[in-house]
């Protein structure tokens, strides 16, 4: 398993089924889009109202400061999740997490 399905893994644990950890956006010449990236990056879910990619919604949550998943910054009203992410992280790494708080995350 690699680092970024772990993440993954605990980020749906923690914050939700619909959740990653792992979009990031990818600004091109036509649009911005947030696609998945290699490593984690933000956590967000999406969703679609009713036809999928024309009317796409999004809910952050905040976004991964390294690419091992150990340190993150969330909106205050993800507290009681990234705390979740933070004991499950502990768990099966054996490492601790380093959890920021903001209500602005810069995303890009």
């Amino acid at each position: 398993m690699t680092n970024k399905d772990l993440v993954n893994r605990l980020v749906k644990k923690s914050f939700g089924i619909m959740f990653r950890g792992d979009w990031a956006n990818e600004i091109d010449s036509f649009d911005d889009r947030i696609e998945k990236a290699d490593n984690p990056n933000q956590i967000a879910k999406r969703f679609w109202f009713p036809i999928p990619y024309v009317l796409e919604m999004w809910k952050y949550a905040g976004k991964f400061t390294n690419n091992e998943g150990s340190a993150l910054t969330v909106t205050p009203d993800f507290r009681i999740e990234a705390e979740k992410y933070c004991q499950l992280y502990k768990i099966e790494t054996g490492k601790d997490v380093e959890v920021f708080y903001s209500d602005k995350i810069e995303l890009a």
